[in-house]
């Protein structure tokens, strides 16, 4: 084996320990599941969001519908005394509180679909969150079960100073 290709060799090995290194698979796994917890409370927070949306919308049409009730009896007073401009105010008044009654059917029913889009998203991934948790614990606890009595095994810079020197000598010594 020439010089230039056990140089190469032994750099890739020592690049694939350095990102094996990095990587903690148990850091990686803990950072996942906090990531899909944020994810899955911040899609309970838009949830609880439409639901007020829907709450004041709700307080919003009651209050409507009894200003076109009292609108229509005013009209109903006004066209009997024969007052036409009383009627006509009575009348427009009513027409323009029946455009709002429109554009609230219409805010009703998109914050009513978004609602429903929301609590189908959160409830299935509510369902993959807690699969991930369970394998994340599944896998933390066959992580923690490698060492001696759980424990993983601690080794010294020292100790991998001489394992080095072992083998930078047995290597010389075999050609």
């Amino acid at each position: 084996m020439s010089i230039f290709k056990r140089i190469k060799t032994t750099m890739q090995a020592d690049a694939h320990g350095v990102i094996d290194a990095i990587e903690d698979r148990t850091l990686l796994l803990k950072q996942y599941l906090r990531d899909a917890e944020a994810d899955l409370a911040r899609k309970r927070g838009r949830l609880q969001l439409v639901e007020q949306d829907l709450r004041a919308l709700e307080r919003d049409e009651k209050a409507t519908a009894t200003e076109v009730l009292g609108f229509e009896l005013d009209a109903e007073t006004a066209l009997r005394s024969g007052n036409d401009d009383l009627s006509r105010y009575a009348l427009k008044a009513i027409l323009v509180r029946k455009a709002r009654q429109r554009r609230q059917a219409e805010r009703r029913q998109e914050l009513t679909r978004a609602r429903g889009e929301l609590e189908q998203t959160l409830a299935e991934q509510s369902e993959r969150y807690e699969a991930l948790k369970e394998r994340v614990n599944a896998e933390l606890a066959s992580q923690s079960g490698d060492g001696a009595c759980g424990a993983p095994e601690t080794v010294s810079d020292e100790q991998v100073e001489l394992e080095l020197l072992r083998r930078k000598a047995k290597s010389e010594a075999s050609p």
